[in-house]
């Protein structure tokens, strides 16, 4: 008979009435429960804020890495048209040089006619 008795005291126990199972448990026990569901609903609801902030975060980061990339582009636009532009400028100035150099040869070729025109006329 003890060994019954102590049975029924183990709770929480499972009974089925009509379709339906039933817990049946002691009023400490449901105490118990209710301040751990209290204690878990708490800390979801900490993790959501912390996990909503960090999503926020990673918003923001996205955000400035997006407005970075673009930064970038337009740098690496730049560059490029540079390196485009020292090309031409390049380019420019070999014309630029050539042409020097020629005009120096004519007025080598002018003042030699020019020398040798005037010793033979002053031998004449």
């Amino acid at each position: 008979m003890l060994v019954s008795l102590f049975s029924y005291s183990q709770y929480p126990t499972v009974k089925t009435i009509g379709n339906e199972q039933v817990v049946i448990m002691t009023l400490k026990q449901g105490e118990e429960i209710n301040k751990k569901f209290s204690s878990l609903s708490d800390s979801i609801k900490i993790l959501n804020e912390s996990i909503s902030e960090k999503i926020y975060k990673l918003n923001i980061s996205d955000i400035q890495k997006a407005r970075l990339d673009s930064l970038l582009s337009e740098k690496n636009k730049t560059i490029v048209m540079t390196e485009e532009e020292l090309k031409r400028l390049k380019k420019i100035l070999e014309d630029s040089d050539k042409s020097h150099w020629r005009e120096k040869r004519q007025w080598g070729l002018w003042m030699f006619v020019s020398f040798i025109v005037t010793v033979i006329g002053f031998s004449l």
